[in-house]
């Protein structure tokens, strides 16, 4: 479209599942990448599963991308959301423990440190 307001997420919920490389999706998003979501394969607490992290992380320290990490995730009886997104069970014991344990996880597989987090 043109617009700078106007870019590609990659979410690697999604790219787990469809995409042959999660790294070479985030290198083809690269030039439109406005926002990563971050999950697990079961939309869970990330780390807890088996999403390609290092790979991924490869990718959006390659292409420079330095904007937000979202934890996107569901569950905890969210009633017809979670029913349309296919989920059955709860991901993690409590809703902050996926924000939370997350958080620890990203920033370690990132490579960023608590203290040199901007975002807090």
């Amino acid at each position: 479209m043109g617009h700078p307001a106007i870019g590609l997420l990659v979410d690697t919920f999604h790219a787990n599942i469809e995409e042959k490389a999660i790294g070479e999706a985030v290198r083809v998003a690269a030039p439109h990448l406005k926002h990563l979501h971050t999950c697990e394969n079961d939309r869970g607490i990330p780390g807890s599963g088996h999403v390609a992290w290092g790979e991924f992380f490869a990718a959006v320290h390659e292409v420079g991308y330095d904007r937000w990490l979202t934890i996107e995730s569901f569950g905890f009886s969210l009633g017809q959301l979670s029913a349309a997104a296919s989920i059955w069970r709860d991901m993690a014991p409590t809703p902050d423990a996926i924000a939370f344990e997350g958080v620890k996880f990203l920033r370690r597989a990132s490579g960023r440190s608590s203290a040199a987090s901007t975002h807090d």
